[in-house]
């Protein structure tokens, strides 16, 4: 007897524990009564990338860390809509953008990321070689928008 494999959309107890301590949010988008996908949002701005890489965010940036549309409804434009929904359920507390990452090998997702409107801001290399971590990150510099305080003799204050 074969055993019926989990749902790609079962919520992961982490993700409900995230919740409950206020780290992250979901939405969740249906049609009808047929659910589409979700989009999960980390509330911090310090987000967590990865075990032991986290990335300060833009005041104005929020991290979309997880997200999902069903395969019968992925090609129609729901990310792009449920991507556009939150961004207008986050803009009174200031949220303008949406900061996604995507592992390189996940080339679906680059598709459907790109179909949302997301641009590339950088790159973010995560090597792992036995116990040992390294990353190395590139960002444009238009990613914070603005320009830092200069002291006076022209370095940015902290």
């Amino acid at each position: 007897m074969a055993m019926k494999k989990k749902p790609d959309y079962e919520i992961a107890q982490l993700d409900v524990d995230r919740v409950r301590m206020g780290i992250a949010r979901c939405l969740v988008q249906w049609d009808g009564d047929q659910l589409t996908g979700y989009t999960w949002v980390w509330l911090k701005k310090l987000a967590y990338i990865a075990d032991g890489f986290y990335l300060n965010l833009p005041d104005d940036a929020i991290y979309n860390y997880k997200a999902l549309t069903l395969p019968a409804y992925r090609g129609f434009g729901f990310q792009g809509l449920r991507h556009v929904k939150l961004l207008e359920l986050l803009r009174p507390d200031g949220i303008r953008q949406l900061f996604g990452f995507v592992a390189s090998e996940n080339t679906r997702s680059f598709r459907g990321v790109r179909k949302s409107g997301y641009q590339v801001v950088g790159e973010l290399l995560i090597r792992k070689t036995g116990q040992r971590v390294q990353t190395r990150l590139r960002l444009n510099a238009d990613f914070w928008p603005g320009k830092p305080v200069l002291d006076d003799m022209g370095c940015p204050m902290v």
